[in-house]
């Protein structure tokens, strides 16, 4: 018999570690997983789901109805108390309608239906380090890139932000001029952190390098106009918040001229900063 091709999506999919990580906590009941995630035994409340089942379907005519096929969005009445409480916690700031919200089984599925909905192949995902690996299995199905970004949780803390379109550029020009694709283990860092009362943000790629890419790209004064309005804005904040602030790129290995480091160090700014013109986003 001829084997059936799978579709592109279902090549790029691998088995998930927490598929293991789950089946072996079952098979192993004495072992208490911090990985897995399983719910303590003692702690599943039984009894008490058992009496709201009983509840719900001691009805006839209510226990048909539940028992019968739903809208796809999820029970319009449950759906209209979750836009009614959302509409209560931002205090008519904004208006959530039953028709916005759909009821799904879990983080799971409506992180997939979302990356469904958002993401094309080739599309850079940012994503917290440590983040949420189960969700990572599920966007290489996708064909999307994952970036991980160290941020120093102190920062975090206090709300630290950078003006749109300072880091972009460089994220972009590591996966994609670096060929990280075409890398046997290509791999891009981002980390966020306070030094010496700076905000540095460090990009580290271990592509082709930038001799190799220099000779790849068809546009370098593209890449140089960017580099001159980046530097210019630096300087900009600098005078404005009275900082330091630079911007270091140099080769990872120097003998081989491979990979590339980003040093970008900007003053400390804060969330509800009112950007300039300068400081917000350009076409570069």
């Amino acid at each position: 018999m001829k084997a059936i091709p799978f579709s592109k999506r279902t090549q790029l999919s691998t088995e998930s570690p927490i598929n293991w990580l789950i089946q072996y906590d079952i098979e192993h009941p004495d072992v208490i997983s911090l990985a897995a995630g399983l719910v303590d035994y003692p702690s599943l409340p039984q009894k008490s789901i058992l009496q709201s089942v009983q509840h719900i379907l001691k009805d006839k005519a209510q226990a048909q109805k539940i028992l019968q096929y739903g809208s796809t969005q999820g029970n319009r009445e449950l759906r209209e108390a979750i836009a009614a409480y959302v509409n209560e916690q931002e205090s008519g700031k904004s208006y959530f309608e039953a028709d916005d919200c759909i009821v799904t089984n879990g983080s799971q599925q409506l992180l997939y239906l979302l990356a469904d909905t958002l993401l094309d192949p080739g599309d850079i995902v940012l994503l917290e380090a440590p983040t949420y690996f189960v969700f990572m299995d599920t966007l290489k199905i996708f064909g999307v890139e994952c970036v991980n970004i160290e941020i120093d949780e102190e920062l975090l803390f206090r709300r630290a932000v950078i003006p749109p379109m300072i880091t972009q550029p460089f994220i972009e020009n590591s996966i994609e001029h670096g060929q990280l694709h075409t890398i046997e283990h290509g791999l891009i860092e981002i980390t966020m952190k306070e030094r010496f009362g700076m905000l540095e943000v460090v990009i580290t790629d271990n592509g082709v390098g930038r001799t190799k890419a220099g000779k790849i790209k068809k546009n370098k004064s593209h890449k140089s106009m960017a580099l001159d309005i980046t530097r210019e804005r630096i300087e900009i904040m600098n005078k404005k918040y009275k900082g330091k602030g630079s911007l270091t790129i140099e080769d990872l290995d120097v003998k081989q001229k491979t990979g590339t480091r980003v040093i970008i160090c900007l003053p400390i700014i804060y969330e509800n900063t009112k950007f300039g013109s300068y400081e917000k986003s350009t076409d570069n």
